[in-house]
């Protein structure tokens, strides 16, 4: 049998490079959380980012975000998979509003032992800041996403004058978040109030990387002639300017303090506005906003619509394509709200909390109109203006695309590709 030649033995290949895993935790089912998990996933298609990525998940979000879920797992090709907490898992953590985080850190850590991961992150930071430090150590490094940092207000807002609980409540989210911040495992802390992440840095310096990260959303497409049917079905009258709210409606959205101010919006105005109120009503609240619905309905001649029920992510987009002015009326609201993003990529205007870090972006991105929101006096000096304004004047576009621009899935998702050193490439914002 010849001898090969050197020229015919072939070097040995290397084999192909691990790609780096993820587990990203989230345990929120309300409000924008389920957009940050469909955005993500789809980021993971359209960028191409070189690392697979499992999201863990709650029973309850599989129940309520069924379309979501199916989302993830059309793009297992792109790495991407979706796994849930056991019922029993989910059900130790609902039994104490006390112990819930402290049980989901540890399942944090045991699914990323089980799964090998490289990195961990959680969506949702805030409430895991204490089983962090108390807890046991994560088994691989980790990042997390801040979402209401609070304790640089007082610093760095103008509308804003904390009473002794909220300074004394400041004082301690500062002193948890100094020890959280020693911790070895957690790599980079995103916070989506820019403000935030400019003090942590200047004030609270640590080996932890701490950066803005934008507030994109994931934002569906209406078919044509949804939104004309919806609302022909909603009834709303002609020549009415749509003001909506959007979301869970629960206390702190100020759905009844809304209420209250339409009695005082003068009658010519009044004619010229639909209030349309649009999402889950927690049965305690709508106790009480039901009689005072029932009474401003026959005190104001604005057309009120309630629809209390959940709406899934097309029904939001296609309330909100069907709406002329978006109303982030929060009560004494902490951090702010991704709707004054999409409002914003739509020039749509809002008219918002002068309080806190909302007020603060809507004015200095030119996003609309301010006002004390506890206040129904000024409330419906808010919606009288709004009915006799051109909508076009009330926003600054060139600000308010600006602002849109830096809040981009691109960006977003550059931001969090961080986490593997390597930026994403390709695709459209």
């Amino acid at each position: 049998m010849p001898l090969l030649s050197p020229s015919d033995v072939k070097p040995p290949q290397p084999a192909p490079a691990r790609r780096p895993k993820l587990l990203a935790m989230e345990i929120e089912v309300r409000g924008h959380h389920s957009m940050y998990v469909r955005n993500l996933a789809s980021a993971w298609q359209e960028f191409a980012i070189p690392a697979d990525v499992t999201f863990l998940l709650t029973p309850k979000f599989f129940e309520l975000h069924p379309d979501v879920v199916a989302f993830v797992r059309e793009r297992r090709a792109c790495g991407v998979s979706i796994e849930s907490l056991t019922e029993t898992q989910s059900q130790r953590m609902e039994r104490s509003r006390l112990t819930r985080h402290f049980y989901a850190w540890e399942y944090f850590c045991d699914y990323a032992e089980r799964h090998s991961a490289d990195h961990g992150l959680l969506l949702y930071f805030d409430m895991f800041q204490l089983p962090i430090t108390l807890g046991r150590s994560a088994p691989c490094p980790f990042s997390a996403i801040y979402f209401r940092p609070t304790f640089h207000y007082r610093h760095v807002l103008r509308n804003y004058s904390p009473g002794w609980r909220e300074w004394l409540k400041g004082v301690r989210k500062r002193a948890v978040l100094a020890r959280v911040l020693r911790n070895r495992r957690l790599e980079r802390l995103y916070c989506l109030d820019p403000f935030a992440a400019d003090f942590i840095n200047a004030k609270m310096p640590s080996s932890t990387s701490v950066s803005a990260l934008a507030d994109a959303y994931f934002e569906t497409e209406s078919a044509p002639g949804r939104v004309a049917d919806l609302r022909d079905s909603l009834n709303i009258e002609p020549g009415r300017t749509v003001c909506c709210s959007l979301g869970v409606m629960d206390r702190r959205k100020g759905v009844k303090e809304l209420l209250e101010a339409l009695p005082l919006v003068p009658p010519e105005a009044a004619r010229r506005i639909c209030l349309l109120l649009v999402g889950h009503m927690p049965p305690e609240y709508a106790a009480q906003v039901t009689p005072v619905l029932e009474r401003v309905q026959k005190e104001t001649s604005v057309q009120v619509i309630l629809r209390n029920t959940f709406v899934d992510e097309q029904e939001f987009q296609d309330y909100f394509d069907l709406s002329d002015v978006q109303l982030t009326t929060y009560q004494r609201h902490m951090g702010s709200s991704q709707m004054l993003v999409r409002s914003a990529r739509a020039c749509k205007p809002v008219l918002s909390s002068d309080y806190g870090l909302m007020g603060e972006v809507v004015v200095q991105h030119g996003l609309g109109l301010t006002c004390d929101t506890s206040s129904p006096a000024a409330l419906a000096a808010g919606l009288e203006r709004i009915a006799e304004s051109d909508l076009t004047t009330l926003v600054d576009r060139d600000r308010a695309r600006r602002f849109a621009e830096q809040n981009s899935r691109r960006a977003h998702v550059e931001s969090l590709c961080q986490m593997f050193e390597s930026p994403a490439n390709g695709g459209a914002p």
